[in-house]
């Protein structure tokens, strides 16, 4: 080790308590918790109970009803009402109920299937594996209406 790292290292020990000298400086001005709520590309909503966007799928020869919890442009989360676990990676045909009357038919990949204990449902997380340009703006426009209203109601 240089005489220069060895006082270098001194002086942090001393100034900041660090045995390493590896103790970073206090930094004024910045809040000490920082939130990091996403770490995906594209943004996920969390839908509001007001939201009431459906879901319906043909699940093991049953057609089952849900409700979605999350959506983004790419993947949705929601729970199904069915206690049969699919697998994850597995490939179905997820139809929306938008608001309107609007129904939205996208294939969809199962990331993770849970079931939900007390409830009678699964709760899942689907990647839209095909969208064409048309349903991803359609799936924007109702996000962008979703934010709006979330920002009018409910400024912080």
């Amino acid at each position: 080790m240089t005489p220069f790292k060895r006082q270098f290292l001194a002086d942090r020990r001393r100034r900041y308590g660090s045995q390493d000298g590896t103790a970073t400086p206090p930094i004024s001005g910045i809040p000490t918790p920082i939130r990091h709520a996403q770490r995906r590309r594209n943004f996920r909503v969390t839908l509001d109970q007001g939201a009431h966007l459906g879901i319906r799928t043909a699940f093991n020869g049953e057609i089952v009803h849900g409700e979605a919890c999350d959506l983004s442009t790419t993947g949705i989360g929601g729970y199904l009402r069915t206690r049969k676990l699919p697998t994850p990676g597995k490939g179905l045909s997820l139809c929306l109920l938008l608001p309107g009357g609007q129904t939205l038919t996208l294939p969809a990949e199962i990331r993770y299937a849970r079931r939900q204990p007390g409830r009678q449902c699964l709760h899942i997380g689907a990647r839209f594996a095909a969208v064409t340009g048309g349903q991803e703006r359609q799936i924007a426009r109702f996000l962008a209406a979703q934010q709006r209203k979330r920002r009018r109601f409910d400024p912080r």
